[in-house]
């Protein structure tokens, strides 16, 4: 969503001379480092809910460092791609067409 909004910036910076992929791993790089701190903050959550939830419901859950990596990795590859959509989307604009985007 930050892409759409920032479209003006985007012109910008493609005006100034940044290239295609200077400003496509600018995009991921930013939809990447939402994405771990958003799956940091998902396992703690989801280990407190469990640990919290489990007694009451009468089960012994298992945690395992397998569990969260996996967890870990979907995350990420989801974060990745869904921000490569937006970022090729940036990459294709004209910088005259963003910059007189309202």
């Amino acid at each position: 969503m930050s892409v759409f909004e920032r479209t003006r910036e985007i012109g910008v910076l493609k005006a100034l001379g940044w290239s295609n992929k200077r400003i496509l791993i600018m995009i991921i790089g930013e939809s990447l480092v939402i994405t771990i701190l958003s799956a940091i903050l998902g396992c703690i959550i989801g280990y407190a809910a469990v640990s919290l939830v489990a007694p009451m419901v009468g089960f012994n859950p298992i945690f395992t460092f397998y569990t969260f990596a996996q967890a870990f990795i979907v995350a990420i590859v989801v974060g990745v791609l869904g921000g490569l959509f937006p970022a090729i989307k940036a990459v294709k604009l004209a910088p005259t067409e963003a910059l007189m985007y309202e």
